[in-house]
């Protein structure tokens, strides 16, 4: 039976080390202060409710191994007891049927050295659930949920997008940097085809929205922190620089992330390691909304996200920096090769599901495990030659909606 046949296996987990390490939120630090950013939304959400007669039900939406929102949750559960110390409080963990399960139960129970610190520990009458259903269909009983999250999950299309002749991504693009520090961009995928991928993602969009409003009890709240493209054109692991007199600031990444996946990947058809088909099925089944286009459901009175009464309290977009990027900066990080070890598996942990499933089945799992290692480590050498340039900057949209 295939699990994934829907988007051909290009948005599974992966998680190299072994199951139940938390090998995904040791190697995706970024995303903790990503889901931390939120804080102050979240916390409005819970003192403007009024607490329910019974138990108080969190979902956590692709929560992938539960670790980068063990903060947030301990956090929200700290403050529900402070207010009601009997408060009875359920936690309801959502993701894939392929996800890495045991992580989430090590990560709650407390059984991962180093990781963080587990609320079911310090607080009685907490509880902890999973569901396999996916975020594209209604996952939990109508009105049943106080507060539903989710961070950094549901830029992922419900359907694969289909081949992009020239790209990896619907942003891909590549910059030329040029005299007097100007940027030419040059857009690799074609604009019939990103009109294909942005009409699905609309339609998945509004679909996940009605679901969530389903689930929630009147007066309770979604927060979503999604990828983006900002009002700059900016998006995961490409930010625009800035300048002061006449030097470029350090604040952003010279370097495109998707724009090198997408450059090593041709170089790999190019030299004949892979096929031009193998290349053309490589694309990653996500879509990074912009304002509009995540206002969109919301401003329509007709959509059924507003006939299901969901209304949009806050949206805006905000940039974390890549702190691999940020340790080098600061001198933190000395030893280039070393660096760029330690980054890359940042940009690895989402993606390597999506290059995997593009090669042949006729190819052997040694083959095709052993194409992609390369690709990464073809990435770490551009990174290691000039890490200042390099890094995974995220760039999220952060939406606050309640259920009237």
């Amino acid at each position: 039976m295939d699990l994934h046949a829907h988007t051909k296996g290009a948005h599974d987990a992966y998680t190299p080390g072994e199951k139940g390490d938390g090998y995904y939120s040791q190697n995706t630090r970024g995303c903790y202060e990503v889901v931390m950013n939120a804080k102050k939304e979240i916390m409005s959400c819970l003192q403007s409710q009024t607490a329910p007669s019974g138990s108080y039900n969190i979902a956590d939406f692709g929560c992938a191994d539960a670790g980068t929102s063990m903060p947030m949750v301990y956090d929200i559960v700290k403050e529900l007891k402070s207010r009601n110390p009997n408060q009875e409080i359920c936690v309801h963990y959502e993701d894939q049927v392929t996800n890495d399960w045991l992580s989430v139960f090590n990560h709650t129970q407390g059984l991962i050295a180093g990781g963080p610190k587990p609320y079911l520990k310090d607080f009685s009458k907490v509880f902890v659930q999973a569901s396999a259903t996916s975020f594209f269909e209604q996952c939990f009983p109508s009105g049943s949920i106080n507060l539903s999250m989710s961070f950094t999950a549901m830029h992922w299309l419900s359907d694969h997008p289909g081949k992009l002749k020239t790209a990896l991504h619907h942003v891909d693009c590549l910059f030329c940097w040029r005299i007097l520090l100007t940027i030419r961009r040059q857009t690799l995928a074609d604009k019939n085809e990103v009109q294909k991928i942005s009409a699905m993602a609309a339609k998945d969009w509004e679909r996940i929205l009605t679901h969530r409003a389903n689930e929630l009890s009147s007066g309770s709240y979604v927060v979503i922190v999604n990828f983006a493209t900002d009002e700059k054109g900016q998006f995961l692991g490409h930010t625009v620089p800035s300048y002061s007199e006449g030097k470029i600031e350090p604040g952003a990444c010279r370097e495109s992330m998707h724009g090198w996946f997408n450059k090593i990947w041709a170089e790999f058809r190019d030299k004949g390691k892979i096929s031009q088909e193998e290349y053309e099925n490589c694309v990653f089944p996500n879509y990074y909304r912009t304002k509009e286009e995540t206002l969109a459901p919301f401003q329509d009175p007709n959509s059924a996200v507003s006939k299901a009464g969901l209304k949009l309290v806050s949206a805006d977009c905000r940039v974390v920096p890549c702190l691999y990027r940020a340790k080098w900066l600061s001198g933190e990080s000395k030893d280039a090769k070393a660096h760029a070890k330690e980054y890359v598996p940042t940009t690895r942990t989402w993606s390597n599901a999506t290059f995997y499933s593009a090669l042949d089945s006729s190819r052997s799992v040694a083959e095709r495990e052993a194409i992609v290692d390369d690709l990464f480590l073809r990435y770490e050498e551009e990174v290691a030659k000039c890490p200042e340039h390099h890094g995974m900057d995220y760039v999220h949209m952060y939406v606050v909606a309640k259920k009237m």
